[in-house]
């Protein structure tokens, strides 16, 4: 019984001495490279004109993770390559050596362009319909707008209520022709210009290409709108 006892405990030392035999990297140090890593990915801008806040939080490792000690920096990878935030996973390698995964959050608050009141689908938006309000990147979702100049004069593709962020895909540019209306129709090639009338066949917006009859000649074509009532030709 007791030489078994005395190979069991034999066993055990064995069993530990590797992990004696080399340094152990700090976890918090691990920790304190993710943050830094993460502070200049997200709060770099934080500075800008739309960003309010940026917290983010590394989870602590388990005690129980013994790691060879990093004579090099560490390689960090961020899951969250789309930069939105949330609960993201950071890869954290040391060489070929070893590799973990560490857990952190990170909550970025914008401000962004909101509706001041309950709008409807082809309502044209105006200054007086916007404010900025923050916003938490996590939950934000794509698209969102910032900076009102790029909203105002805009018409909505779909109804947006109180307090409802403005989005690039909601916007369109309103149009000027209506399908029907009288047109001044301008050819252009080189220092030759051919002004004709024509009819719009269809609804546009500026820059938007629409057919296009020619009075005069009662050909189809196709033309840019330039402004309410004009439209040109590349020849």
């Amino acid at each position: 019984m007791v030489k078994r006892a005395v190979y069991v405990s034999l066993a055990l030392l064995g069993a530990v001495r590797p992990c004696a035999a080399f340094e152990i990297e700090s976890l918090d140090a691990i920790r304190n490279q993710v943050q830094a890593h993460l502070t200049q990915q997200y709060a770099s801008d934080v500075d800008g004109p739309m960003i309010e806040a940026v917290k983010i939080q590394v989870s602590k490792l388990d005690p129980r993770l013994k790691l060879r000690r990093c004579d090099n920096s560490l390689t960090l990878e961020t899951s969250d390559t789309g930069e939105r935030g949330g609960n993201i996973t950071v890869a954290a390698a040391c060489d070929e050596t070893w590799r973990i995964f560490v857990p952190a959050r990170v909550d970025t608050l914008l401000r962004v362009a909101v509706a001041n009141r309950s709008l409807a689908r082809g309502e044209l938006v105006q200054a007086g319909d916007i404010s900025l309000s923050s916003r938490n990147t996590a939950t934000l979702g794509a698209g969102y707008v910032g900076d009102p100049d790029r909203i105002v004069g805009k018409v909505l593709k779909r109804n947006l209520n109180q307090g409802g962020v403005f989005r690039i895909s909601s916007l369109q540019a309103p149009r000027v022709i209506r399908k029907g209306d009288a047109l001044r129709v301008e050819a252009n090639s080189g220092r030759l210009r051919i002004v004709a009338p024509g009819i719009a066949l269809a609804d546009g917006q500026v820059g938007q290409q629409i057919r296009v009859k020619n009075t005069d000649s009662q050909r189809i074509i196709k033309a840019r709108v330039v402004a309410a009532g004009r439209v040109e030709v590349v020849l």
